[in-house]
């Protein structure tokens, strides 16, 4: 197999005079590095949606940089089922493109891509940004809000931050319906949380739907997908994870082939 087959994208950076520090344009995908003082264009498209190529530590100078903002800023961490839900899925890229910040979260989109960045393939394996940002929102006492698809998915979610995370603030939790009938009960009950974070493991469609029809009565500063199945506890690492990250990105190659096949007719 030819790698011209595989169809990632990357624009290189571009330097320009800093305006701020650890800031982020969505419209134009530049961050802002403070020890550089100047800041840097980034992204990469794979089976056409777009993602923020940036450090864990460069991710984390946003996110607090979005934690003191007024807005509520959507932050997507991008797994292979994501991107192959985005193919099968109408609306799912044009979804995740109204994010504030994409990061991946897959090696396996990586390695499909063909990206050889050592730093990226090992902080994305081991979840770095994640666990930097959850021992972040610890440390910072930020409170917290779950939002899931189910009852059942938000015990499982709770259950998984309790055991690895302990110490976060989670003061409160809701499952997402499908329609908008139960919108107002959820967005007064965070907001008389004065909650600063949600996490959510709701699939990208809803999210993007209860966001759409809420984000400007939701008083919190962040809001993090980070899906139904977290990745923070070292389930990447031992046969068992590398299996599934051998799935995951033969599955993405197929997918980026037949995107090229399309493409060539």
């Amino acid at each position: 197999m030819k790698k011209e087959l595989i169809s990632a994208t990357i624009v290189q950076p571009v330097h320009q005079p800093i305006r701020h520090k650890a800031a982020y344009d969505k419209e134009n995908g530049r961050m802002y590095r403070e020890k550089t003082g100047e800041k840097m264009e980034k992204k990469i498209s794979v089976l056409g949606v777009w993602a923020d190529r940036c450090t864990a530590k460069d991710a984390m100078r946003i996110c607090v940089e979005y934690s003191h903002t007024d807005a509520l800023n959507i932050v997507e961490i991008l797994t292979a089922d994501v991107l192959v839900q985005s193919r099968m899925t109408e609306g799912v890229k044009e979804n995740i493109a109204e994010a504030d910040l994409v990061l991946i979260g897959d090696k396996a989109i990586l390695e499909a891509a063909g990206i050889t960045d050592r730093q990226m393939l090992k902080e994305t394996e081991g979840n770095v940004f994640l666990k930097m940002f959850l021992r972040f929102l610890k440390k910072d006492g930020q409170r917290l809000f779950l939002v899931g698809d189910s009852q059942e998915d938000l015990a499982e979610f709770q259950s998984f931050l309790e055991t690895h995370h302990q110490g976060l603030r989670i003061v409160g939790s809701a499952v997402i319906p499908e329609h908008d009938k139960g919108d107002d009960m959820i967005v007064n009950q965070i907001n008389g949380l004065e909650v600063d974070c949600i996490l959510s493991g709701l699939s990208v469609a809803k999210q993007e739907a209860f966001i759409k029809r809420n984000r400007n009565l939701l008083n919190a500063r962040l809001w993090m997908r980070i899906g139904k199945t977290p990745r923070t506890s070292g389930e990447s690492s031992g046969f068992a994870g590398t299996v599934r990250n051998f799935l995951r990105k033969h599955i993405l190659i197929k997918e980026m082939e037949k995107e090229n096949r399309k493409k060539e007719n």
